[in-house]
């Protein structure tokens, strides 16, 4: 789960520094469901109890309740989908007005992708 790492260690904070917010106040549904998952395999034995499976926003289809998640390579890149996603929205929100920004056209085979 280095995607979730990367994202909460080194993209979060600096996120959070440009917008002059704690790092807490940037939530993306998508990475806080990888942390959710995350946090079931390094902490709970790889089961996903079904108190963590009631928190998850985006990625209920990824694994069951009460079940360690064995991902295919199908819901592997579903999960991928799931990280691009808000990345490209935040990158169209936060720097679309900017110069040499990226447009909406240039980014959309991320941010259109079916999970």
């Amino acid at each position: 789960m280095f995607a979730f790492k990367y994202w909460d260690e080194k993209i979060r904070p600096q996120i959070a520094t440009v917008r002059g917010v704690k790092p807490n106040a940037v939530m993306l549904d998508e990475l806080g469901d990888l942390r959710i998952l995350r946090n079931c395999i390094v902490h709970n034995r790889d089961i996903v109890s079904a108190g963590e499976y009631s928190k998850l926003k985006i990625m209920t289809n990824i694994c069951r309740p009460e079940e360690e998640p064995v991902l295919t390579h199908e819901q592997m890149h579903r999960v991928f989908i799931f990280v691009k996603q808000p990345i490209a929205r935040l990158i169209l929100k936060y720097s679309g007005h900017l110069p040499g920004a990226p447009q909406p056209s240039e980014i959309v085979d991320v941010a259109i992708q079916n999970p």
